[in-house]
């Protein structure tokens, strides 16, 4: 079960921002946006099927851009938008035609993330391992008629521990104190760090491809 605002408050309120509500949540929400924005532990990512139209893939607004994509289940190289205007580079590439890839687009004028799917037919699979969004948080017992639809009680984070370190560290921060905010900034990642280091266990991050498989030694060279 995620965390909430009012779960935050009983835990820790008293010590960061004591009897001020509209403070606590200020705080609150800057470290949902400084922890997702920076962070590629697994609670910052999903796993998502997405929908091309027209060779374009927009992504949800709770979603901040595509890691990793497969389509048809095939790994699928992605592009940052300056890939198509590199001077001596393949230029504009239309999305019928060229090899199979992503390429970012940047934001739309809806504030969208789109890409461009190139290669692809209109009714191909896509999966994708998306980076989260920072959501718009509220506190139950603070009355505000301006909330935007999606807002939620529900912390993106499920580490109490390095939120609260993260919000002292931003009360140090507007205090000009930028060396103790920096400590507990470090103190912060390496609690988060030390967590995705316990959950993932033996999982290798990165497959370690073995031509002569596990366990056999590579041949030496004779030099």
């Amino acid at each position: 079960m995620p965390l909430t605002v009012s779960q935050l408050k009983t835990l820790f309120q008293a010590q960061v921002a004591p009897g001020n509500d509209a403070e606590f949540l200020r705080l609150l929400q800057e470290a949902e946006i400084r922890l997702l924005e920076t962070g590629k532990w697994q609670w910052c990512k999903a796993r998502v099927s997405l929908t091309s139209v027209s060779g374009v893939i927009t992504l949800d607004p709770q979603y901040a851009a595509i890691i990793g994509a497969q389509v048809t289940g095939h790994p699928t190289p992605i592009n940052v938008q300056d890939f198509e205007f590199y001077p001596d580079g393949v230029g504009e590439v239309e999305v019928e035609g060229g090899s199979l890839r992503l390429i970012d687009q940047g934001l739309d004028a809806s504030e969208q993330r789109t890409y461009k799917l190139t290669g692809a037919e209109s009714d191909d699979t896509i999966v994708a391992i998306v980076h989260k969004a920072p959501v718009t948080l509220y506190d139950p017992e603070i009355s505000d008629s301006s909330l935007p639809e999606d807002a939620t009680t529900d912390l993106t984070c499920p580490d109490s521990g390095a939120l609260k370190l993260c919000m002292l560290a931003i009360i140090f921060e507007e205090a000009h104190d930028l060396a103790a905010s920096r400590e507990y900034m470090q103190t912060c990642y390496a609690r988060l760090n030390d967590r995705e280091k316990t959950r993932r266990g033996n999982a290798q991050a990165t497959p370690n491809i073995r031509p002569q498989g596990r366990g056999v030694r590579t041949i030496r060279s004779f030099r």
